[in-house]
């Protein structure tokens, strides 16, 4: 069986980034629906904005529990496991460290300073891409990888309106990214009738 270079998102895929909801609660509004939250008010936008850079908060999510432990499980079955998230070269540390304490499996964690990961994709060699963002799902299709998986929940209001457009386009839509584990065992028994 050929191992596989398993790109996964950090932010709303492995680990849950509140700074928006608690941006957004205390200010009394509703959560975002777009994920540049221009619908949400300029003073709302910019905390969240400057929250983003902030080493302490953004460095100290918590993992979904559904998928504590995907690592080591893929890691176990010969795949290569790469964290690729759009952050700031500045949190690399502390992302480092909060990524290894509930993913000690993961091989590399790559942080790019762009929302357009299309040639990340290329560059990792990537064969699975799970992502929550729906612009970063068409990306990986446009670079050609062949297993793409969007996470879409309730946290991730910003995405819904994309759903059926990911789908036409050959992605998958789950609502964890513990979609792996059945993708994976789909995956070898695959290569095993080859």
């Amino acid at each position: 069986m050929k191992p596989l270079n398993i790109v996964i998102d950090l932010d709303n895929t492995l680990f849950a980034n509140t700074v928006i909801d608690e941006a957004c609660e205390r200010a009394g509004i509703g959560r975002n629906i777009r994920h540049d939250l221009t619908d949400l008010p300029k003073e709302v936008q910019e905390e969240c904005w400057a929250t983003f850079s902030d080493p302490k908060k953004m460095c100290s999510f918590e993992p979904f529990d559904d998928v504590i432990g995907i690592d080591g499980w893929l890691k176990d079955r010969g795949h290569r496991v790469i964290v690729l998230s759009s952050r700031s070269h500045n949190l690399y540390a502390g992302t480092a460290q909060m990524v290894k304490r509930h993913f000690p499996d993961v091989d590399d964690l790559v942080l790019i300073e762009s929302f357009d990961k299309k040639q990340a994709y290329i560059d990792l060699n990537a064969d699975v891409v799970v992502d929550d963002h729906a612009d970063h799902i068409f990306q990986a299709l446009d670079a050609g990888v062949q297993y793409v998986m969007m996470v879409s929940t309730d946290r991730t209001l910003y995405n819904h309106d994309h759903i059926d457009g990911v789908k036409a386009r050959g992605a998958e839509v789950f609502t964890t990214a513990n979609c792996l584990e059945q993708f994976a065992l789909m995956y070898e028994a695959m290569e095993a009738n080859n």
